[in-house]
């Protein structure tokens, strides 16, 4: 699954401890909005691919939001849960009907 959006330009969120991760997201240039999918673990890069304490890791939460003031990046630390970063969550009639149509079946794809 990871591969899977990481090939269509997802990124992995930040890097926590032992380089695992538990959110991956995609921005889209020129729009300033993103999407976010937060997961129920965490997830590391192992030797055999994308791995879990868990067999099964689910989505727990995706999210619209507003780019900019939510800064990515290897040990970044930002959280869109945040109560700082509230005023960015956007739903998905806050984005032009195709941009949330395409992200969020891209999404639904990569679970399937």
């Amino acid at each position: 699954m990871i591969n899977r959006l990481r090939k269509n330009g997802w990124s992995v969120g930040s890097v926590r401890d032992a380089g695992s991760f538990d959110e991956i997201y995609k921005e889209v240039d020129g729009l300033d909005v993103g999407i976010e999918i937060t997961f129920d673990e965490s997830i590391w890069h192992g030797g055999y691919g994308y791995e879990s304490h868990e067999s099964t890791v689910t989505a727990k939460t995706v999210e619209f939001y507003r780019t900019g003031p939510l800064h990515r990046g290897s040990y970044v630390y930002d959280d869109l849960q945040d109560a700082a970063y509230a005023g960015l969550r956007l739903t998905a009639d806050d984005l032009p009907e195709r941009v949330a149509r395409e992200l969020l079946l891209e999404a639904k794809k990569a679970f399937l």
